[in-house]
């Protein structure tokens, strides 16, 4: 048995000694933390800083998918509006792109009685960043339009789009007329035989929820 641990642990040492065994122990896994190293620092910044064109038929619908680029604080961009456009001018555009005057063409497209498409030209076909902010940007546009076409203000439109995020709650006690902002919890003294009392919700861009009615009755 004594025999058996030491032809064992030589060739164990031998193992470890190896110029095998140290590169698959020490060896690969530095070479995959130097890949994901480098990878993070090339994509630092990246997709940021660019000097974009957006171009329609639809001068509105090129706006509203430039203010919402501008909006994204980490792009950084820098966007031309070009709307009404004309093929002429996508052929201006293309030719300033190919000069590496500008970075980019975000062509949208308005056909009448369908659906709106978006083509983006670059140098680069990799820089899956920038694609995928204009492609938030388009969509959220999008959907902003049909919504204050369907008659709802900007301002509820933007906040519906980027998500309800609730502010407060407020509380009205007939029959006032006022509205008073309480904490989710609430102690209210009531000196009356029958109560009323409005509840309702505010989100951060002041879009007012339902308002839930509650009664309050003392027993007899």
């Amino acid at each position: 048995m004594r025999n058996i641990f030491l032809i064992a642990k030589r060739e164990y040492l031998e193992q470890v000694r190896g110029r095998a065994f140290k590169m698959t122990t020490i060896g690969v896994p530095a070479i995959f933390g130097l890949i994901v190293f480098v990878g993070y620092i090339s994509s630092l910044g990246l997709g940021s800083g660019k000097h974009l064109a957006v171009a329609s038929s639809d001068p509105a619908l090129a706006n509203e998918i430039r203010a919402h680029i501008i909006g994204d604080k980490d792009a950084k961009a820098r966007v031309d509006v070009i709307a009404p456009a004309t093929p002429t001018d996508r052929a201006n555009l293309v030719s300033q792109v190919q000069a590496k005057s500008i970075d980019g063409i975000l062509w949208v497209d308005t056909p009448q009685g369908a659906a709106p498409t978006a083509t983006y030209t670059s140098p680069s076909s990799g820089d899956f960043v920038t694609t995928g902010r204009l492609k938030s940007a388009v969509n959220h546009a999008l959907l902003d339009a049909r919504l204050t076409g369907g008659g709802m203000n900007h301002a509820d439109a933007d906040a519906l789009v980027d998500g309800v995020s609730l502010k407060t709650y407020q509380v009205k006690i007939l029959p006032g007329r006022d509205w008073t902002d309480v904490p989710d919890n609430v102690k209210l003294k009531l000196t009356k035989d029958k109560n009323e009392l409005i509840f309702r919700s505010v989100n951060l861009a002041g879009v007012t929820g339902p308002e839930h009615r509650l009664i309050i009755q003392a027993k007899q």
